[in-house]
Formats: structure tokens, C-alpha cells, sequence
């Protein structure tokens, strides 16, 4: 099980430096967005800074 949940996590790690990258093309002389997705009952805030990707998930 566990094994089964580093590959998860692994995937969802590039779904999530894709977005903040595509993010970042939108405005290349900015400085990365903040990104928020959300629904009902889930948040994701993604940021990008450096070589650096990171995500926030919170069940609302």
C-alpha cells in the first residue's frame, strides 16, 4: 500500500508543477502566481518560487 502511495503522490506532484509552470507563462516578467483551485469541500493553493513547487490541500 504504501508503495502504491509514493507513486500517487509522485504523480500528482507533476500534475501540480505543470500547472504553477503554465501559470508562470501567462505573464513571464512576473513574479509566479499564486494559484487557487477549490470547490465545496476542498482548497488547493499552489505556488511556484524558484526551482521550487509548492501545494497546500485543506478539506473545507
Amino acid at each position: 500500500m504504501e508503495k502504491n502511495l509514493d507513486r500517487v503522490m509522485e504523480e500528482i506532484a507533476g500534475f501540480i508543477t505543470a500547472i504553477a509552470n503554465q501559470a508562470a507563462k501567462l505573464e513571464p516578467n512576473s513574479k509566479p502566481p499564486i494559484i487557487t483551485l477549490e470547490n465545496d469541500s476542498q482548497l488547493c493553493i499552489i505556488q511556484k518560487m524558484g526551482t521550487v513547487t509548492g501545494a497546500i490541500y485543506k478539506r473545507t
